[in-house]
């Protein structure tokens, strides 16, 4: 059978183009599995990528909660020389690098603290940090991740006045009044109790309340003039300053004391008369002494000229002897050299004072009194301090803090009337080299410019007291509470020891009760009662109530919006917490 040639050329061009579909179906295949394996190697490649970028940002985050850590447990651990290197700083910050980097654990870190200017005092911010961390895979160290974290923490002292409660003792509300002002932030725990037209001149906060209620919605400008808030959440209150006591226990660092302690500061020193529980001696600077009255009794040493001569002896120079007044012993001297020295303050910058706990004391703030004489109880940790610093200092004390107004390691007998011995008078608690000067115009407050470093820390765990009443004296041993004072537990018998226009430079910490002004509604008026610091109180004191005692004028120290006394006491259950979080493209360089 022939095939025609119009079949057969059909034929041959089917073929044709079979074989040319079957080239084209090749190619389509290779390229198909070309492109596969491409965007498979891709993806392997990707998925490597993110798994870097994963394990950087890890390591990255890493080293930021260590560094977290160690601000939660030192807050200043990076000033340790053996550890950390200062890299760097300028007039706007401090960077600071651990010496021995931790490559081991594939990240980098630097800290920044913020240095704050203040006037025209340069400081580097103790509530506020950075820190920057940079973080790799050690599979490609070259892709690298890098975090920067703020770190901020609150602090009493950022407040003029903080409060737990606004109650006293008894449980009473305290009022602020008109005629009060108060230059600076407040806050409260509690409810804000308000009568009349205070002056609240900076930023107020409550979580509680504020009576007059209608007060919560339509504050008053002329009361509020820095604005009202409601917060959510309370500042905790501490449950102990074990803290303080530690740093002073810490040899050769702090400066610990147990028992009655009289300090005055004098500068960069001071000096300091103790009952030293411990040993059962008193102490002047740190030196023992034994003392004896002239007289029979405690009548006849009183009446000489100079209040309280007596024979003295050195334990630790035992030929060493001699019968004077105060004054001639603070001078003593043996071989040409003075045997008393005023002590330079702690290196740590905390003295503590500690002492046995008065159960039975009941001495409170309006001088509802069972046990008066616990007051000056020798074995009884209160403190009884005055004077001017120089540097940075914080005193604690395990009971009770009284200031005074006369140097309180003069124990003779007082007359501030003038009929007696006239004490060395120092007007309050001041700072050396550091001045104050509001900034108010027309009865509103801006700010406060204040020039200086000095800055002082007082911490009492139950009371802070501005001295009203008598005088801590010298017995030759703690025998009973009839000897332990000058004065008397009668409103014939006291002795007024508080002086006008009291003057207070510090940040001041109650833990237990409150601060204020003993017997307040008792006396005489006693003028202005000037304060440059901060007020933290677990209860609200007074310090007057016309027509005696104080009126208040309360500044805030602007630098402890960013600094505090060393080792001062902070919110409880509240450490450093993250302010904001972010990725940034400027790794920490290498060393």
């Amino acid at each position: 059978m022939q095939v025609s040639r119009m079949n057969f050329l059909s034929a041959k061009k089917e073929k044709g183009n079979t074989i040319l579909m079957v080239v084209v179906l090749m190619a389509v295949v290779v390229l198909l599995g070309g492109a596969a394996l491409s965007i498979a190697r891709n993806q392997g490649l990707s998925v490597n990528t993110f798994m870097a970028s994963y394990d950087a940002m890890r390591n990255a985050e890493t080293g930021y909660n260590k560094y977290l850590w160690e601000f939660n447990h030192n807050g200043t651990f990076y000033s340790d020389t053996d550890k950390y290197q200062l890299a760097s700083e300028d007039s706007q910050k401090r960077i600071y690098k651990p010496i021995a980097t931790a490559h081991a654990d594939n990240y980098r870190v630097e800290i920044e603290i913020p240095m704050v200017q203040v006037g025209s005092q340069s400081m580097p911010s103790s509530n506020q940090a950075f820190v920057r961390s940079t973080g790799w895979s050690p599979k490609s160290p070259s892709q690298q991740r890098t975090l920067q974290v703020e770190l901020v923490k609150r602090s009493f002292a950022q407040f003029a006045m903080i409060t737990d409660d606004n109650r006293d003792e008894s449980g009473t509300a305290i009022y602020w009044v008109s005629g009060e002002s108060l230059y600076g932030p407040l806050h409260t725990n509690g409810t804000l109790f308000i009568s009349g037209s205070p002056k609240l001149c900076g930023p107020v906060s409550y979580y509680g309340a504020v009576n007059p209620t209608s007060y919560q919605n339509n504050p008053p400008s002329s009361i509020f003039r820095g604005g009202l808030t409601h917060v959510s959440s309370t500042i905790p209150w501490p449950n102990a300053n074990t803290k303080l006591l530690a740093q002073a226990r810490i040899a050769n660092k702090g400066h610990y004391y147990k028992g009655r302690t009289c300090i005055m500061l004098r500068g960069d020193q001071y000096d300091v008369r103790c009952w030293d529980a411990d040993t059962g001696s008193w102490k002047y600077d740190n030196i023992a002494y034994q003392y004896a009255p002239t007289g029979s009794n405690e009548n006849q040493k009183s009446q000489n000229a100079e209040k309280e001569y007596g024979n003295y002896k050195i334990p630790s120079i035992p030929a060493f002897s001699f019968t004077g007044s105060f004054s001639d012993f603070r001078n003593a001297t043996y071989q040409s050299e003075p045997i008393f020295t005023s002590l330079p303050l702690p290196d740590n910058g905390v003295i503590y004072v500690d002492g046995s706990p008065a159960s039975s004391d009941t001495n409170d703030l309006y001088g509802n009194n069972t046990a008066y004489g616990s007051k000056f109880s020798p074995a009884f940790g209160n403190l009884f301090i005055s004077g001017q610093l120089e540097g940075q200092l914080t005193v604690a004390a395990a009971n009770d803090i009284f200031l005074t107004a006369y140097d309180p390691t003069d124990w003779r007998n007082p007359n501030p009337q003038g009929t007696g011995v006239i004490l060395p008078v120092t007007g309050g608690i001041t700072y050396s080299n550091t001045t104050f000067a509001p900034n108010v115009s027309g009865g509103v407050w801006a700010s406060t410019t204040v020039n200086g470093s000095d800055m002082l820390g007082l911490v009492g765990d139950r009371k802070i007291r501005i001295l009203h009443y008598d005088w801590p004296r010298q017995l030759p041993n703690p025998a009973g509470t009839t000897t332990e004072y000058w004065g008397g537990n009668s409103s014939s018998s006291r002795i007024d020891m508080a002086r006008s226009n009291y003057t207070i430079h510090a940040a001041m910490f109650v833990r237990r009760s409150t601060y204020g002004y003993e017997f307040p509604t008792e006396g005489s008026d006693k003028g202005n009662l000037t304060v440059f610091g901060s007020i933290a109180q677990r209860l609200r004191g007074i310090v007057g109530q016309d027509p005696a005692g104080y009126t208040k004028q309360y500044y805030h120290d602007p630098r402890m919006l960013y600094t505090t006394p060393p080792y001062y006491v902070q919110p409880g259950q509240t450490g450093w917490q993250v302010g904001e979080w972010k990725e940034i493209y400027t790794p920490v360089a290498q060393e």
